[in-house]
């Protein structure tokens, strides 16, 4: 190993690695000594390429198992839900409903709540609550009488 440098030594360490892990493969899967010696024996080399084979085919069936187990329940979880469209023309009634009735009692809650929201602000600004108040007195009615859509009164149970 004199006069060599120390790539060339690397590179003769490199070289040595695969004989070095077919002998320590052999080792463990119960084939000893030198390959030499064991003339019409199977080479630990070829023992331990099996058993890799093998462990990867093992692998791959898992993979494929827990593959098909997922896609399963997912059609399973897509198939039972159900689809909703949403309806597109309202009742012409409670068209009519919203406009004359629904959305002016909306506009004055809108008006009361924005008197009884400015009378509240000075409590309210002490228990810093304003936002809350806000959002109860002024934007709620606000959103119900200038948001929403024409017919659609569910919105307003919320």
């Amino acid at each position: 190993m004199r006069g060599k440098t120390p790539a060339n030594q690397f590179s003769d360490e490199l070289q040595r690695i695969p004989d070095l892990r077919c002998r320590i493969t052999g080792v463990v899967l119960g084939a000893t000594g030198p390959l030499e010696e064991r003339a019409g024996e199977r080479s630990p080399c070829l023992v331990a390429n099996i058993s890799t084979m093998s462990e990867g085919w093992e692998y791959q069936n898992t993979m494929k198992t827990k593959l098909i187990t997922i896609i399963c329940a997912v059609t399973v979880c897509m198939a039972s839900t159900t689809s909703t469209f949403a309806e597109t023309t309202p009742d012409p009634a409670m068209v009519v409903a919203d406009v004359v009735i629904v959305r002016p009692c909306c506009l004055v809650a809108t008006i009361v709540g924005s008197v009884f929201f400015v009378v509240s602000l000075p409590v309210a600004a002490t228990s810093g609550s304003v936002r809350r108040a806000a959002q109860t007195l002024v934007v709620g009615p606000a959103k119900a009488t200038f948001t929403r859509p024409l017919g659609d009164l569910e919105d307003l149970m919320d």
